[in-house]
């Protein structure tokens, strides 16, 4: 295709998208949960939020924000599941003076590390990414699981996903991933996203949010996360009760109880009451309790 058609055929409008997705003789999957902004003024908006420096994109699909990040000079490495969109998106490539490298592979099992040291992206990178609903949740524990550096992360998820994440831990809304997400970094809403800014029209509203990378609590990463996975995990029950029958090892009530008490919370409260610095309280005492340092402290 001609550079003039490129520039003609937007994939950020509907009728460039839809010219685009001709031309991979493809459509929109519901199984991969493809739905594609078609919103100019989102697509720029959730650009300005990216900072100077290098990208990595998650799902870039037809490319209405790689267009975007290439325009604004970043360098963009894009992880594309579908083939024959990774095959199309390419073409950009040999408009724009910025490097795209367009990857074929499934984002969730990918090291995002590894891709980013093989293809010399300068670090901290930023992350960007309009997720597929149905694998929200696994795409966001590569931010803390994973090990890249970055920087920030500029995210459009599904709008309750959304509002769980920003939750501060022990409001209402709060859930595992609210207190996880601040494990690495500190979220924060931007804007909602109605149905009719995708084609084809998602049943929800979407929302976009950035996470700013900060330095992670003075705590074992796998006692605050197994706290955090047993206490939602069972969320009806009192954090005695959730303890007890999940995390490592399911440590028992009489661990639980001492654990909570280690840690100066009432063992008959539940997991969405506690407040980040309560979650950094149980993780130090479960590392305690768990690793044999209780007891040398007398407890």
């Amino acid at each position: 295709m001609a550079e003039a058609a490129w520039h003609a055929q937007d994939p950020r409008r509907a009728s460039g998208l839809k010219a685009w997705l001709k031309a991979a003789e493809t459509a929109p999957s519901h199984r991969r949960g493809q739905n594609f902004l078609i919103a100019p003024e989102v697509a720029d908006a959730i650009v300005r939020l990216v900072p100077p420096g290098d990208v990595l994109e998650i799902g870039p699909g037809v490319g209405a924000l790689t267009l975007g990040l290439l325009e604004q000079g970043h360098r963009v490495v894009a992880i594309e599941y579908d083939r024959r969109l990774a095959a199309l998106l390419s073409q950009w490539a040999l408009i724009y003076a910025k490097p795209l490298t367009v990857v074929v592979g499934d984002a969730v099992s990918l090291s995002w590390r590894e891709l980013a040291s093989q293809e010399g992206l300068e670090v901290p990178l930023t992350i960007v990414g309009n997720l597929p609903y149905y694998i929200s949740a696994p795409l966001l524990a590569k931010l803390w699981e994973d090990g890249v550096s970055w920087g920030r992360a500029v995210l459009m998820l599904q709008r309750e996903v959304a509002e769980r994440l920003v939750a501060e831990p022990g409001e209402r809304e709060a859930g595992a991933i609210s207190a996880l997400v601040r494990w690495v970094g500190r979220p924060r809403w931007v804007r909602v996203v109605p149905p009719h800014a995708f084609y084809p029209q998602p049943a929800v509203h979407s929302a976009v949010v950035t996470i700013d990378r900060a330095p992670s609590p003075a705590a074992p990463w796998w006692a605050f996360r197994d706290a955090v996975r047993a206490g939602f995990q069972f969320r009806r029950k009192t954090l005695r009760q959730a303890l007890a029958r999940g995390g490592r090892g399911q440590i028992g009530s009489e661990r639980a109880e001492r654990v909570l008490r280690m840690a100066g919370i009432d063992a008959d409260r539940r997991a969405e009451s506690l407040t980040m610095a309560e979650w950094i309280e149980l993780a130090q005492a479960i590392a305690a309790e768990l690793e044999g340092g209780l007891e040398h402290r007398g407890l």
